[in-house]
Parts: structure tokens; C-alpha cells; sequence
């Protein structure tokens, strides 16, 4: 590092914060919690001590902090700081993961980061330097702010700056939370003075009520300090600080850092002000008054749009002609001209930008140089020398570009316009301007007759339009393929900027400066986690796009309309406004057409209204209308509707009990709805939610707690991945104290954690579970022992299913029903009865509520009629599950089917080459058990093409892949085709290969091991092959039709 100091992490950012302590290795050993495996002390303070920690569920390092035994205030501080780090699930916050209490001892669980204190490099540094992290900080403020926090103790060891400049706010133990329960808490004793004394603002000394205003005030002080390279205040002493703040202005910033620009020398002298009400009013505000200047918009972005525009300016050059680019405020006019210029530069032509200019001629000096200073000079002789020079330059090829006629002097703007026909001149013009297309001087035709110009002819402008979301889909990484994540990225991008330019650029900017995305291989990087985020409607730009054209305040309906759609979060429209407002609908949707017009707001196409400009109700509306407010958007919404629960969430009192419950109560109807629709992932995050109020109650209401785990074991058994089970899992054995119901929940969970272990213990478990009142945890431990059993022996398998069927065929559930036909075809299939396997799962999808039962169904049938030949009928079935799948995001179920699809491909011979996309989305996928099928299927298809190095390098991946995960049989098939393709074996592994392939339970597969045994040469049919078993199971039709490798007719060639 440049200034010398040692990269710091979130456990040493405080200023009370030692030396990383090395430990013992029985202390390292160590798990709290049953989760996190304590690594190494990395801090200590007055609060308590922070360790670095593995986290045995995710597999992530995280940062775990240990809370000192303290008297009730400070008690209550921590609660303040959990509240706070729970409600700012926000970009540019540290991430608040996990609470609770090992060996008596209080512990809070925050992501692992690394950094430096704010700036994050030395100080004094210049604005340049620090611009893109002092506006992310801004951005992550307007955050804060709105979600109604304040942090109360802002200073350089909280804000935590990466190597790629992103900063991350700390520590939240003194912030203060608006709410009921914070104003009836006295947390300060008298004579205190909460927060670090070189960051506290004027009325923290004296006492006075806190507002944003407060922590703008300490960032004030970053930014003097960051630039000036001193405080702005300095003193001896505490009491001397305190003194110089209340009484002294701090040196004007240009006065110790000449350089500085002077807008953002202005804006921290603003936010130094003793007053709070002579500061800016909120964060947005800030940032609006930094708009210009270096370094706001980011990195400067691939070029998106149409090639067109581009295309004819390059022909205007060519032919030396005139033409003007138009388009409305932020549409990418001044970039076309910067991609024009570096072009025309790079071929060695001449350009010449038309600069700002005041005095006449001063916007031309750049082509025509400085006007004569002689004072005997005449206007008429001046004009005349520098449209003579002008006219030449154009002619002798120089392109002119002009960026805007407003910055330009009016004599140069003139000028233009009369010589603009003489060669290659380029305006970028706004759509009042272009409506024009010519300025003309008053004795322009006169000068035109004079001198034989050939005139002055209007150009059609070229147009500029918004960007598609197609053309935004360049900007991001994929794979589109089975994640989406472009396709969903540049849908989201157009969403929330219409596909302007500059609103693209300033979205995309704050995506990065957030860590919702990162920049890789000049193209954005954007996770599915952060995807769903952002689909919540989060914004990410709170000002950046607050660009409202107003000449005046706005009306008091106006402004309340406003404060209404800003405090909805995007879920509200015009009924639920007119609603909760009490304002005649018609006169709501006057306002927002008004709000509308002034740039205030749009209006999606689906009805929802998103607000553009800064929301003011943290400052306009009391903490109680606000919360009134949030009450009331949740009365007028349905239960679990899209939104209620933020807004339930948002109005709650932690100490009423009541609204805990009914908090719980939406969560629960909201994710059945979610879980209901397909989308099982994102199910879970209002169980999540409804638990962590209902923990903060005391004593814990057992009941619903159950009920939402119940619910949430649920969503993991239909899931049914080890990460889903692991989860729930981990929240059942937090809940304490434990009851009956919780033992049972977690027993159930437990088996099916062990069914993905290929061994009979998996059944044992599911067999020693009680049966469950609750319709969904019954199914559930049905599904386990099934899934279970499918692990055993045939006859076990059937005879449990003989046991379901039976207890449950007087039940007319509609998911019992889809669930036991599901099951029957399952068995079936196991069986070789693969025509009625595809009954009973097209039965299942019939009666299925759930749109994952249905997908699920109809892949498991799909299966069954690949594996009966019946090919065509797989694969509209195939298509139709996979609609299903990528609608509703189920990345699992697409998986499958795009397996699967390619699996008819391969069989039916229409698979000419590998699929290399779908193998690579399979791996980033995370799919490790049909990413090993799917490399399977794709060695045989590079086999059959005559790509034998593809095919046994894709095979023996296969077998690496499935062979840990107790896929036997398809590990084996991996194996020979490996052998056949030129895989070496080591001595005795041919004899190990036949015997398992003779030992093999399925006909079709052990014929095909021995048959690719045969085919490689290295062994013999003995005779000991019962091809006319083989035979039997084979349709008349199907002998050339291929199966996982060969074809029947291939492998009796094989065999015999």
C-alpha cells in the first residue's frame, strides 16, 4: 500500500480495534452454535471481539462478533444494532447473517471483508481519486436513510473501503432506528455523548434531536479530512473540539487543497454548517449537487445501440457533409460524437470540437484559432476572417463537432450555422434545438448572395432512440442457459431506466459500487442472489435518476402523492393510491400524470408506479404518520400479497406481540403463494423474515415459530437439495427451547439429508419418523421414506409403497393423489414398466396444485416414454415442462429438461456435435449429479461424431463427477465408454468392470457395460450373456434406436 498501513478487515476497522490475536488450535476448533468453526481472533474492543469463523452450512468465512456481558442499556444497544442490521439488507452495508447465544455469550455473524478505512488509500488524496467511493458512500447513505436509520457514529474505521474502491458501512451499535420502541428507550444517560468526538455533528454536542443531517455532517468531515488531508476543526482537547465546532467555519477546502473542484469544495462547506438546516437535506441531495463532476457516471460503457447512427455519421464524414444528431436529455447524443472522433482520429483526419465559450469566436478558437485583438477591427472584419478560416478548414477535410448550441457563443453558433454546408460538421443537438435544425443570422441570406456559398440546407437529424433490451444484454456475462442471468440482468437494467444511456450508465454504476455486480472481462458480472434482490424493487440509485423538471414547489397533492409512491416500494398502483389516500381516483391519476410530466416518476407498463425522484418523507412525515402510512398500505393488500410484509415489517413495534403474529401469518400465506406458483427459492424468504420477528419476542411463541418451520420443511423436502435441507435444518436446531414438534421436524430432515448418501441407514431413519398431523410434513415423510427405499432392494421399495397406498386411498387431496401417482410411476419406471410409469406421472401432473409437482411429473414421465422409445411423445413433453421451468425460474427442473432434451437428440441421431454451452451452464449451475449424466450424454454424441480426445475427456469427467455420489451405473456406462475411447486401465480393472456390468440390476444397462467391454477389445463374450432376455424388453420397432450409448441392434452385434 502506498501510504504504508496494513489492509484492515470488518473485525479492525474500529478505532479501539487491536492487532489480528493468534490462538490456540483447541480454541480454533471450536464451533458456535453448531455452525460456525471459530479460525482466528481478528479483533477486540470495548463491544466485545470479532473472530474470523467458517461456516459449516454455506462453507463461506464470515466475521463472528462476541458481545461483552453489559448492563441492560447497553443491552439494548445491541438489540438496536441486530434491529438495524436486519433491516438494511442493503447494497453497501455490511451483511447481517445470523444472531444468537453460545455458552451464555451473546453473538452477532456479518459477512468477511476486507479493506481499508475511508478513503481507502492516503490522505490528502485528490477528488479523482476518491470520487467513486465518496458517491457510492453517498448512495449507500440515501439508503440508510430511507429505510429510516440513522448511524449516528459515521467516522473513516466504519466505512471499510475494498481494493476496487466499493466501501462497506459498520458497525450499527449507536445508530438510531425510528420506531415506537427507540423513542420510548432512554439508551443515554445523561451528560453522554454518543459517537466519536472528531465526527460528531454541533447538535449530538448539545443533545439536540438527530436526523440525516447528522450523518452527513461526519461524512462532511471524511471528505474535508480525505482531501485537505486534516480535520476541519483541530484542537488540544476534547472540550476544545467541542468549542471550534459550535463556534468556528473550517478553512474553506480550496483554500488547503487548491485543486479541488469547486462544486465539491461547496458541498462539503454545506454539509459543515452548525446548523442542520442549513446542510443539504438528505444524501440524494448531496449527490444531486455533485452531478458533473468527475468520475459520477462511472467507467464508460461498451457501446449498445444500433449500428445505424454510427454508420451514417462515418458516411457524413466521407462525403464531407453536414448533419446533426437529436435525441432528448441522456440518450448517448455527446457519446456518438466521442465515438465519431476516435475513430476519424485513429484514421489521422483532422477533429475539432466546438468548445463553452462567452465571448465571440471563443467556441471556434480550437479550428479557426484566437480573433485578432487589434482595436481599429470591425465585427463585420472579424466575422469575415474567422468564417474564411472556418471555411477552409472544413474544405481541407477537418471534421467540426459540436456538442449542444448552448454552450457555444452566439457569434460561433451563427457562424456554424451559415458554414455547416461547406463540409463535415456534426452537431449533437436536443430535441427543441433540432426541431430548428438551422440558426440563421440576420444578414445571412445577404452573405450567402456575397459570396456564392452554396447555401445552407436543412439535414434531416438523425434521432437517437432508447437502447432495446436486447442491445443491453452485451453488457452482461452469462450463461443465459438454464440461469438466465443475462436475459434477466438486462431485463431488470430496461425496467429501471427505459433504456436511456444515461440513466444505463448511472444504474450500472451503482450495481457495481453496491457489489450487486462486478466488472470481469469487460463485462458485468451479475449472480442470480443479487438478481432476485433487485427484482424485490430495490433502489440502488436514489438520485441519479431524480431528475424532476419543476420551476416550482410542487402542490400539496403533489407532494403527498409522491411521498404515498415512494413509501409503497413499487407495489402500489392507481386503485390502492386512491384507497389508502382517500383522493377521488380520478384526481390520484391526474397527479401522477403531472409527476409524470415533471420527470418525478414513471409508469410501467404492468401498473406499477416506480418513483424517480429523492424521497422526502423521512423529513416531511413523522416517524408515527409513517408508520400509519405502512399500516395502511397493508390493510388495503390481501394477505401474502407482493409487498404487505414489507410494509407490515416496516410499521412494526418489536414489543407488540399481536403484530409479530400477523406478521408471521403473511409470511407464511406469502410464501405459499410463491412456493404454489414455482417458485420454491424464493418461498423461503418470508419464512425467513416471519421467524426473525417472531424471535425477537419474549418468551417465544413456540406455536408459530413451529408453524413456519413446519412450512419451510415443507419447501426444503420439495426441494430437496442438501444446501435447502441444510438450512432449515440449522433454523429448527437454533429454536430453543425444543418441543416435540421441532424433534419431529428435524428427524424428518435428517433422513432426507441421508437418502442422498447412497446406503440403507437413510431408510432406517425415515422409518423411525412418526406420523404428522400436518397434511404437508405427512407427504413429506411419505416422500422421504419413498425416496429412501428407492436406495433399497425392489421388493422394499414395493412394499412401502404398498404401505401408502394404502393409508392413504380414503384421502382426496389433490396433492396426496398427485403425490402417490408420482411415486407408483417412479416405481414403475424402476420396474421396466415404462408405459405405465408414464400413466401414472401423466396423472400426477393432472391433479398437481403446485406448478413444481406438475414439472416434476411431467419430467419423471418424460423419462419413462425416452426409456419406452417413444421419443416424440418425450420431447413435447420435454418442451412443455421446460416452458414451465424457465418461467418460474426453477433452475433444477430446466436443468432436467435441457438433460433430457438432449438425451432424445442423442437417442433419435439428431445430436451432430457436442453441446459445449450446456456443459459449462451445467457447471456454474452447480448441478454436479446431472452434470455428470450431461457429460455422459454429450461423450457419446462427440463419440459418435468422431471426436474421440472430446469424447474421453467428456467421459471420463462423467465418471469423476458420479462416482462420489453413489451414482453406480451411470459411473459404470462412464467407465467403458472411457475404455472404448482409449482410457487406460490399470491391471485387473477389466475383470472389475465385467463383473459389475454382469452383477448389474438393469437389463438394458448391464448389456450395454459388456457390449462397450466387447467393443474395446480388452474382453470376450463367454457365452454368459442372456441376449434373449435383452431381447424381450426391446420394442419390435426400437432395434436401431439408441439408448444411453447403443442401440439394441448394437449391442446383439456386440454380444454374440
Amino acid at each position: 500500500m502506498s501510504d504504508g498501513k496494513r489492509p484492515a478487515s470488518n473485525g479492525e476497522a474500529h478505532d479501539e480495534i487491536r492487532q489480528p490475536v493468534s490462538i490456540g488450535r483447541r480454541e480454533a476448533s471450536r464451533v458456535v452454535a453448531g455452525r460456525y468453526r471459530l479460525k482466528a481472533q481478528i479483533g477486540r474492543g470495548g463491544s466485545g471481539e470479532v473472530w474470523e469463523a467458517h461456516d459449516l452450512v454455506t462453507g463461506d468465512d464470515v466475521a463472528l462478533k462476541f458481545l461483552n456481558h453489559s448492563p441492560n442499556a447497553h443491552a439494548a444497544r445491541v438489540r438496536r444494532e441486530v434491529s438495524a442490521l436486519r433491516l438494511l439488507q442493503l447494497p453497501g452495508v455490511v451483511r447481517f447473517m445470523d444472531e444468537g447465544v453460545d455458552a451464555d455469550r451473546a453473538f452477532l455473524v456479518m459477512e468477511r471483508l476486507e479493506g481499508r478505512p475511508f478513503p481507502g488509500g492516503p490522505s490528502p488524496s485528490t477528488w479523482p481519486a476518491i470520487a467513486s467511493t465518496a458517491i457510492a458512500l453517498l448512495e449507500t447513505l440515501a439508503r440508510i436513510h430511507g429505510a429510516g436509520v440513522i448511524h449516528r457514529d459515521l467516522k473513516p474505521g466504519n466505512i471499510l473501503v475494498s481494493a476496487d474502491g466499493r466501501p462497506t458501512v459498520l458497525d450499527f451499535g449507536l445508530s438510531y432506528v425510528e420506531s415506537p420502541v427507540h423513542a420510548r428507550e432512554a439508551l443515554t444517560l445523561e451528560g453522554d455523548v454518543l459517537g466519536t468526538p472528531a465526527y460528531l455533528a454541533p447538535e449530538q454536542i448539545v443533545g439536540d434531536p438527530v436526523t440525516p443531517r447528522t450523518d452527513l455532517y461526519a461524512f462532511g468531515v471524511m471528505l474535508y479530512g480525505a482531501l485537505a488531508g486534516r480535520l476541519p476543526h483541530e484542537a488540544k482537547d476534547w472540550m476544545g473540539l467541542m468549542r471550534a465546532r459550535m463556534t468556528q467555519r473550517p478553512k474553506p477546502l480550496q483554500q488547503l487543497a487548491a485543486e479541488v473542484p469547486g462544486a465539491v469544495a461547496e458541498v462539503a462547506q454545506r454539509l459543515l454548517e452548525v446548523e442542520p438546516e442549513a446542510r443539504p437535506r438528505s444524501a440524494a441531495e448531496v449527490l444531486a449537487m455533485l452531478r458533473g463532476q468527475p468520475v459520477l457516471t462511472g467507467i464508460k460503457l461498451p457501446w449498445l445501440g444500433p449500428e445505424a447512427p454510427l454508420a451514417a455519421l462515418r458516411e457524413a464524414v466521407v462525403r464531407g457533409r453536414p448533419v446533426d444528431v437529436s435525441g432528448p436529455r441522456g440518450m448517448g447524443r455527446t457519446r456518438c460524437l466521442e465515438e465519431i472522433a476516435e475513430e476519424v482520429s485513429a484514421q489521422g483526419r483532422p477533429v475539432c470540437w466546438a468548445g463553452a465559450g462567452s465571448l465571440p469566436f471563443s467556441s471556434l478558437a480550437a479550428i479557426t484559432g484566437e480573433p485578432e485583438e487589434q482595436r481599429d477591427l470591425r465585427f463585420a472584419e472579424v466575422r469575415a476572417r474567422i468564417e474564411r478560416r472556418l471555411r477552409d478548414a472544413l474544405a481541407e477535410g477537418t471534421v467540426l463537432l459540436v456538442d449542444g448550441l448552448d454552450r457555444l457563443d452566439w457569434a460561433s453558433a451563427h457562424l456554424i450555422a451559415r458554414c455547416r454546408a461547406e463540409g463535415a460538421v456534426i452537431r449533437a443537438l436536443d430535441e427543441a434545438q433540432a426541431e430548428g435544425a438551422v440558426i440563421r443570422a440576420p444578414d445571412e441570406v445577404e452573405v450567402e448572395e456575397q459570396t456564392g456559398a452554396r447555401g445552407v440546407e436543412s439535414q434531416p437529424a438523425l434521432r437517437l432512440l432508447p437502447l432495446t433490451e436486447e442491445a443491453l444484454r452485451g453488457l452482461f456475462a452469462g450463461p443465459d442457459r438454464l440461469l438466465h442471468l443475462r436475459e434477466d440482468a438486462a431485463r431488470e437494467l430496461w425496467r429501471r431506466t427505459g433504456g436511456i444511456p444515461a440513466r444505463v450508465a448511472h444504474e450500472v454504476t451503482a450495481w457495481v459500487r453496491g457489489g450487486l455486480a462486478r466488472w470481469s472481462a469487460g463485462r458485468l458480472v451479475v449472480g442470480r442472489d443479487a438478481l432476485d434482490l433487485l427484482d424485490t424493487g430495490l433502489r440502488v440509485t436514489p438520485a441519479l435518476l431524480a431528475q424532476e423538471r419543476m420551476s416550482a414547489p410542487r402542490a400539496p397533492l403533489l407532494e403527498e402523492v409522491l411521498t404515498w409512491i415512494s413509501l409503497a416500494n413499487h407495489h402500489v398502483d392507481v386503485t390502492l393510491l386512491a384507497e389508502v389516500t382517500g383522493h377521488l381516483p380520478w384526481r390520484v391519476e391526474a397527479a401522477i400524470a403531472e409527476l409524470g410530466a415533471r420527470g418525478a416518476l414513471r409508469v410501467h407498463g404492468d401498473g406499477r408506479i416506480e418513483p424517480l425522484s429523492a424521497d422526502r418523507s423521512d423529513e416531511s412525515w413523522p416517524w408515527e404518520r409513517r408508520r400509519a402510512a405502512h399500516l395502511a398500505l397493508a390493510g388495503a393488500m390481501p394477505t401474502g400479497a407482493p409487498g404487505r410484509l414489507f410494509h407490515l415489517l416496516s410499521a412494526w413495534d418489536e414489543r407488540d406481540a399481536q403484530a409479530a403474529a400477523a406478521i408471521a401469518r403473511d409470511a407464511g400465506e406469502a410464501a405459499r403463494l410463491l412456493a404454489q406458483d414455482g417458485y420454491v427459492g424464493k418461498a423461503v424468504v418470508p419464512l425467513a423474515e416471519g421467524l426473525r420477528a417472531l424471535r425477537r419476542l419474549s418468551p417465544l411463541p413456540t406455536e408459530e415459530v413451529v408453524a413456519l418451520l413446519s412450512q419451510w420443511t415443507e419447501l426444503a423436502l420439495a426441494e430437496a437439495t442438501p444446501r435447502a435441507l441444510d438450512r432449515v435444518l440449522y433454523e429448527i436446531c437454533r429454536v430453543e427451547p425444543q418441543t416435540d414438534a421441532l424433534a419431529h421436524l428435524e428427524g424428518l430432515v435428517r433422513a432426507a439429508l441421508a437418502v442422498h448418501v447412497w446406503t440403507d441407514r437413510a431408510l432406517a431413519m425415515a422409518e423411525a419418523i412418526a406420523p404428522s398431523s400436518s397434511p404437508g410434513l405427512e407427504r413429506g415423510r411419505h416422500a422421504v421414506r419413498v425416496s429412501a427405499a428407492r436406495r433399497c432392494s425392489l421388493d422394499r421399495e414395493e412394499a412401502i409403497l404398498s404401505d401408502i397406498v394404502r393409508s392413504t386411498e380414503a384421502s382426496m387431496d389433490p396433492d396426496v393423489r398427485a403425490s402417490v401417482a408420482g411415486w407408483l410411476g417412479r416405481l414403475r419406471y424402476r420396474q421396466g414398466r415404462f408405459e405405465e410409469a408414464a400413466a401414472l406421472q401423466a396423472e400426477a401432473a393432472r391433479v398437481a396444485r403446485w406448478t413444481t409437482v406438475r414439472i416434476a411429473a411431467q419430467l419423471n414421465g418424460a423419462s419413462a416414454l425416452i426409456e419406452g422409445f417413444a421419443l416424440g411423445e418425450a420431447e413435447a413433453l420435454l418442451r412443455d415442462a421446460l416452458a414451465q421451468a424457465q418461467q418460474c425460474r426453477h433452475t433444477l427442473y430446466e436443468a432436467r429438461a435441457e438433460w433430457l432434451l438432449r438425451a432424445v437428440a442423442y437417442r433419435r441421431g439428431t445430436a451432430q456435435q457436442p453441446d459445449v454451452e450446456l456443459l459449462e451452464a451445467f457447471a456454474q449451475a452447480g448441478l454436479s449429479e446431472m452434470e455428470g449424466f450431461v457429460c455422459l450424454n454429450e461423450a457419446v454424441v462427440a463419440w459418435r461424431s468422431g471426436l474421440g480426445g472430446m469424447a474421453l475427456d467428456l467421459a471420463q469427467r462423467a465418471r469423476k463427477i458420479l462416482a462420489p455420489l453413489g451414482e453406480p451405473w451411470g459411473e459404470l456406462l462412464a467407465s467403458c465408454l472411457a475404455l472404448v475411447c482409449g482410457g487406460e486401465l490399470r491391471d485387473g480393472e477389466i475383470a472389475v468392470l465385467v463383473g459389475r456390468g454382469q452383477r448389474c440390476p438393469l437389463p438394458r444397462t448391464s448389456a450395454q457395460v459388456l457390449a462397450l467391454l466387447a467393443i474395446s477389445g480388452r474382453w470376450v463374450p463367454t457365452g454368459k450373456v442372456d441376449l434373449a432376455a435383452f431381447s424381450a424388453r426391446i420394442p419390435a420397432h426400437a432395434g436401431d434406436l439408441r439408448m444411453e450409448v447403443l442401440s439394441p441392434a448394437e449391442v446383439i452385434a456386440a454380444l454374440r
